[in-house]
């Protein structure tokens, strides 16, 4: 229960947190990382002419926050304070205004906190936890003051590890699917990418792996959804001619002489058009009726060229 004791000066108008959401302090000698966001990268200016990340000179924290009680709704205020004048406002001394100087480009935008090395470093500690102006900390987004900038960051390495870690087994569950795919799935989820029917099946292959192993999530996705095979139909067939778009009349129609109107569209954008597809596919006519027609066309527009009399012949 210690830890939770709240360190931050408590006055009249600040630092009154409920014990509920006072942060309780790292285990003692651990080091806790904020970093400086604002940043300028410099292709030139470092040693040697080359490379090198700039961050300001000096950089004063701020002083006041505020986080709401998600519970109550009642935005309670915090500061970083000696103590608060006549006027209600947070006044900073002597070893408080030394602490609270920083200079990022001496740190390389790193600042440091060990924890029970300091009291006021450890109360500090509880303020960045819960103020609005910090990313990572211990703030939902319900909580956080939206009127506040953003402008440190909470390096958590070992949460950074585990998201690391999850990433990877994201990323191998997805290539070890694609290498198990079938040829149909190779096809459809190629379509799903944008790829035409001329390219090759190497290219084919190398196209759907690579996508498995940069965008594994959603890639994923588009093996679980089950109207990915509707999706990957209309954009082979829109493809291979069979089908065109009216972008006068924002129709799909058949491209043969008819121009016979397939369903309404509400956008051009290839994503869109697949979604409504599968949409109306789940009216029972429409898949009975223009869904096989479109995978008949396919499948005879895939099919190997009959040789002429000739070619027989010889």
């Amino acid at each position: 229960m210690a830890q939770n004791k709240i360190l931050l000066r408590q006055t009249e108008h600040f630092n009154n947190i409920p014990e509920e959401f006072i942060p309780a302090l790292p285990e003692p000698g651990k080091v806790v990382v904020f970093q400086l966001k604002e940043a300028i990268f410099d292709p030139v200016g470092g040693k040697n002419g080359g490379p090198i990340t700039k961050y300001p000179a000096d950089w004063q924290f701020p002083i006041v926050s505020r986080f709401k009680n998600p519970k109550t709704g009642e935005w309670i205020s915090i500061a970083l304070l000696s103590r608060e004048d006549k006027d209600g406002r947070p006044v900073v001394e002597g070893e408080d205004r030394e602490v609270l100087s920083w200079r990022p480009n001496d740190t390389g935008g790193y600042f440091r906190i060990t924890s029970g090395n300091n009291m006021t470093h450890d109360a500090m500690y509880q303020y960045l936890m819960l103020c609005s102006d910090i990313e990572g900390n211990d703030l939902t987004d319900e909580m956080r003051d939206p009127s506040r900038t953003v402008t440190i960051r909470l390096i958590d390495y070992e949460k950074q590890a585990q998201r690391d870690l999850e990433a990877q087994n994201l990323r191998w569950e997805a290539v070890k699917m694609a290498l198990n795919m079938t040829p149909q799935q190779v096809k459809e989820v190629s379509y799903l990418l944008g790829n035409g029917k001329d390219m090759k099946e190497a290219q084919v292959l190398a196209s759907v792996r690579g996508f498995a192993e940069t965008q594994p999530e959603l890639f994923l996705e588009y093996l679980k959804d089950v109207n990915s095979p509707l999706k990957a139909r209309i954009a082979q067939a829109m493809d291979l001619g069979i089908v065109q778009l009216d972008t006068v009349a924002k129709k799909l129609r058949w491209s043969d002489g008819t121009k016979r109107e397939i369903m309404s569209l509400t956008s051009f954008e290839p994503a869109d058009i697949q979604s409504e597809y599968a949409e109306r596919c789940q009216e029972a006519e429409f898949l009975k009726v223009v869904d096989a027609a479109i995978a008949d066309q396919i499948k005879k527009k895939e099919a190997p060229a009959k040789p002429t009399n000739a070619a027989a012949k010889k």
